[in-house]
């Protein structure tokens, strides 16, 4: 593995844009983009980043059951303020998805009223139309 190699893989792994990787580690503005898609496909390059990869994972993976261990020994220590005990549950419940903070919604909702409704709001429609005709 070349130094400059290593410079692409490092810058790499920070932004996971192979362009500026390519820039970062020295090539030309003109070839960057080329160079880093190059370099993306090297067996040995792709071996390396996804080795990185894999560590970054298991580090965040490993941090994440910290923290978790952490708030349960905090709601379950009795000698734990109850505003922190409050605090770490309301966390935990959070993880796992126990709340719902904000319902996103994409693309479009479809509804069609049942023939029994439209008929009914056809015949009130109708029967306006007959009052105001009786009334003129």
């Amino acid at each position: 593995m070349t130094k400059r190699q290593q410079l692409f893989i490092d810058s790499y792994l920070t932004h996971f844009n192979a362009t500026k990787a390519a820039l970062d580690a020295g090539y030309s503005e003109k070839g960057a983009r080329n160079q880093g898609h190059i370099l993306l496909t090297n067996t040995d390059i792709k071996k390396e980043i996804d080795n990185a990869l894999t560590e970054m994972f298991e580090q965040t993976k490993q941090q994440r059951y910290l923290v978790i261990k952490f708030w349960f020994q905090v709601v379950s220590n009795p000698n734990e303020s109850t505003r922190d005990q409050l605090k770490a549950s309301e966390l935990i419940a959070k993880y796992l998805k126990m709340f719902v903070d904000q319902v996103e919604h994409s693309g479009s909702v479809e509804y069609t009223l049942p023939p029994s409704v439209v008929e009914l709001l056809h015949e009130i429609d109708y029967d306006e139309e007959q009052d105001e005709d009786d009334q003129a």
